[in-house]
């Protein structure tokens, strides 16, 4: 009886070519899976840098346009100061 159990539990060349088919398929997906998420990650970081960079452009803009827009009191100061 326990040759036939041996026998039974140990699987044919056919169920094994199903098993590694059935493996090659669910790695094949995983990677299609994995790549599709490292390209959306990638897009995404570059939209981050994108939206950092324009509100970098965007902050030096209002900073030049404060500082023409302000009068030169700063230097009229400090000239008073060394008579």
């Amino acid at each position: 009886m326990n040759a036939q159990e041996n026998k039974t539990s140990e699987p044919t060349p056919e169920q094994l070519l199903k098993m590694l088919d059935l493996q090659m398929e669910s790695m094949r997906s995983k990677r299609a899976h994995s790549t599709n998420r490292n390209t959306i990650r990638a897009a995404s970081i570059l939209i981050v840098l994108l939206v950092a960079g324009g509100a970098l452009a965007a902050l030096m803009m209002m900073l030049d346009s404060l500082r023409d827009a302000r009068p030169q009191a700063g230097s009229a100061s400090v000239e008073s100061l060394h008579q």
